[in-house]
């Protein structure tokens, strides 16, 4: 159990680092796989969620919405449809030195419930998931916002809206990629 979840008094937000409630084995698949493959390690490894990289390159997620939706209700063959036809290529992310209230702030405002943590080389190191953020004992009004957000009716986890372009944004420490991300040097 990490220091965040140990800790009983409230704490600031702003001064828990992201590193003290991220999972540091985040569960990923290569772009290749067949979507059957990815279907069968969620199954095995019980998560929603499987960060999709090309080499050590993070290009996107699939979860298991993606693979009732965009692949079985269009009737596509789990075992010859591939990972990258199904995912999503928009990857919300922070880097590992940023604080729980920039990620909070990030899950509220674009309604995730996972974010993909990168360290300075831009390497998938870790991930938190709502849960995550949940079980950390902190004060102010964060807690209440993530729960509208966990309660929430439907929602992707991830989305694509950019058509094909490829968009960054930049949030404090946070930087949101559609698409392909494209890695900025700051």
């Amino acid at each position: 159990m990490n220091e965040a979840n140990q800790a009983t008094k409230p704490r600031n937000p702003a001064e828990i680092g992201v590193r003290e409630i991220m999972s540091r084995e985040p569960e990923v698949v290569h772009v290749d796989s067949t979507v059957m493959e990815a279907a069968a390690r969620m199954a095995q490894r019980h998560v929603g969620v499987l960060f999709v990289v090309d080499g050590d390159r993070l290009v996107g997620a699939i979860t298991d919405r993606d693979i009732a939706v965009r692949s079985a209700a269009e009737g596509q063959d789990p075992k010859n449809t591939r990972v990258m036809h199904v995912m999503t290529s928009e990857v919300i992310h922070c880097d590992e030195n940023a604080t729980v209230a920039d990620l909070a702030a990030r899950m509220e405002k674009e309604q995730v419930r996972r974010v993909a943590i990168l360290d300075s080389k831009k390497q998938l190191v870790g991930v938190v998931a709502l849960r995550d953020v949940a079980a950390t004992p902190f004060d102010g009004s964060i807690a209440e916002r993530l729960l509208r957000l966990a309660t929430a009716e439907g929602g992707p986890s991830h989305r694509s809206s950019t058509g094909g372009r490829a968009v960054a944004s930049n949030f404090g420490e946070i930087n949101v990629y559609s698409q392909r991300p494209h890695i900025q040097d700051d």
